[in-house]
């Protein structure tokens, strides 16, 4: 995994796709979402394909606010013994969609 920031305007109530892809491991790496350091996990998916883990989050903005999203990647090897860490955070400001003129 490639860690970089990045900035996204989702809108309102639209559901956006995030993807967080590892570098090659054995086993497995895990991943984990967070907004605002709140665990998200639970609104993603994760693939286990050639060595490469990739997970995809679905997030629905339900507010008009700012919060960041970050996706960290757990390397473990024998139990926990080696245990090596790597994260990227995206910047989300969420958007209202753009509605026609009120009558």
């Amino acid at each position: 995994m490639d860690p970089t920031v990045c900035t996204s305007y989702p809108k309102y109530n639209d559901t956006t796709l995030y993807t967080c892809i590892t570098s090659p491991s054995r086993p497995r790496a895990a991943i984990n979402w967070f907004e605002d350091g709140r665990n998200i996990t639970n609104m993603s998916s994760s693939t286990y394909v050639s060595d490469v883990t990739a997970s995809v989050l679905r997030y629905l903005p339900t507010v008009n606010r700012q919060s960041n999203i970050s996706c960290v990647a757990i390397y473990e090897y024998r139990e926990a013994l080696i245990s090596f860490t790597r994260s990227t955070t995206a910047f989300v400001q969420c958007k209202y969609p753009i509605t026609g003129k009120s009558r």
